[in-house]
């Protein structure tokens, strides 16, 4: 059996000796005599055993929070509070493709009805046109913090 002090004891396991009296007092750890813990050994074994119970603890609690989260979801999508992701996709691509579909003949369906001319029909085309190409863009839902803060920068700048 080896003794340990204190600042010996600090410097293996990296916690301070407040800490390590902390653990003391909360009975984790056994109870020192003189300054000093009496049996390293089983010091150092009742710090694995903490540490290692206080990780599975947490595994745990993040599995349960998890699975509480998926049961929350399931009775939200069963009580119909929620959509599939899937089905909202779809559902939207639907309205894109129908408001292209009437944004591309609008021009042509002005002109039919006389209400504008085949030169204004050809810079309506144009500019829708323009609008839907820049409509189709890729659009990066997570952009990083660096482009956060340029945008926050650029609108206090704008006002």
């Amino acid at each position: 059996m080896n003794t340990m002090n204190t600042k010996k004891l600090s410097e293996v396991c990296g916690l301070t000796a407040r800490r390590l009296d902390q653990l003391t007092r909360e009975n984790i750890l056994p109870q020192k005599s003189k300054g000093e813990w009496p049996d390293a050994d089983a010091v150092l074994k009742a710090l694995f055993r903490h540490f290692h119970s206080r990780q599975l603890d947490e595994a745990k609690r993040r599995f349960d929070a998890a699975r509480a989260s998926r049961e929350e979801l399931k009775l939200a999508l069963e009580q119909g509070n929620s959509i599939p992701t899937e089905d909202v996709i779809e559902a939207w691509s639907d309205v894109v493709l129908m408001m292209k579909s009437r944004l591309l003949s609008a021009g042509h369906n002005l002109e039919s009805r006389g209400l504008i001319t085949h030169d204004v029909r050809v810079l309506v085309d144009g500019e829708v046109t323009e609008a839907l190409s820049e409509l189709s863009k890729a659009i990066s839902y997570r952009a990083d913090a660096e482009q956060k803060s340029q945008t926050a920068s650029k609108k206090k700048t704008a006002e």
